[in-house]
């Protein structure tokens, strides 16, 4: 099964590639193995049927037609992420993965650093992943990624982040990481929300959505749901926000299958992909 959204079967053609990534390596419960194609199963549901030509169309996202070209490249080992990302970024496409764990991320950094002689990183999660010392780790995968000179973490944010270790917020104020956390988002709104990350960082921009970042009554299906999270609203239009600014990839990780309810995680997963792929210009 591919995603809803594909419009395209040539990986020459495509300008966004979509891929899983199957492991929970990093993971501590089991189950987000199962995210990416639980994702795509989601995604069949935005499909209505044209009886006449006998095919099924997409129903559109909010943002509007999809205009970009969009090849599901289906499911790839761990091994292979980073050179498999590098080689799409170095073609000038947008890799987008669908996790598995947030630790995955790391290798997809890897393989933009690869491309980019500098980007930035905008990050939605409940934590900050700032972690040291723990190996790989969904804990500390934006610590293990300071190692990549080309990811400039003073020019990157965070945004509904509301559960933190003292440790990270020192590491996070050091390396001058713009923290938003879930309340200020509340407090001030998606757009001046917006407008500060914008200030913020630059056109080259990884955008990293682990599902957590929503509050566990629309996203309850996560490994370690923390309350008092982003509504669904405010996540998808600052993701869309942020796409439409300028990115280089992104990821969607931390859906758990196994801890959803009637699959409204995967759900809304796919509704974020798909809001996200129309919001890139």
């Amino acid at each position: 099964m591919k995603i809803a959204w594909q419009n395209c079967y040539s990986l020459d053609a495509a300008e966004i590639v979509v891929f899983g990534v199957l492991g929970q390596e990093g993971a501590i419960y089991t189950g987000t193995e199962q995210a990416p194609n639980e994702i795509r199963a989601a995604s069949a549901k935005w499909l209505y049927a044209q009886p006449l030509s006998g095919k099924s169309i997409a129903v559109q996202p909010q943002g509007g037609p999809i205009r970009k070209k969009v090849l599901d490249a289906y499911n790839i080992d761990r091994k292979e992420m980073s050179s498999f990302v590098e080689r799409l970024a170095l073609k000038k496409k947008i890799p987008a993965m669908l996790g598995g764990g947030h630790a995955y991320t790391l290798e997809a950094l890897k393989g933009i650093a690869g491309a980019h002689k500098d980007f930035s990183v905008v990050y939605f999660d409940s934590r900050l992943e700032m972690v040291s010392g723990e190996g790989i780790s969904n804990s500390s995968v934006f610590s293990d990624a300071l190692s990549l000179h080309q990811l400039k973490m003073q020019k990157s944010a965070c945004a509904g982040c509301r559960a933190f270790r003292e440790s990270e917020l020192e590491k996070a104020k050091k390396q001058k990481l713009l923290v938003i956390p879930a309340v200020e988002v509340e407090q001030e709104g998606v757009k001046k929300t917006f407008r500060k990350i914008k200030k913020r960082v630059g056109k080259k921009v990884y955008l990293s959505f682990d599902i957590g970042c929503i509050d566990p009554s629309s996203a309850p299906g996560v490994s370690e749901p923390v309350p008092a999270g982003l509504t669904a609203n405010q996540a998808l239009s600052l993701a869309k926000m942020v796409a439409a600014n300028g990115i280089v990839g992104f990821d969607i990780v931390e859906v758990n299958p196994l801890l959803d309810r009637s699959g409204i995680t995967a759900s809304l997963a796919a509704k974020i992909l798909s809001e996200i792929i129309a919001g890139i210009r």
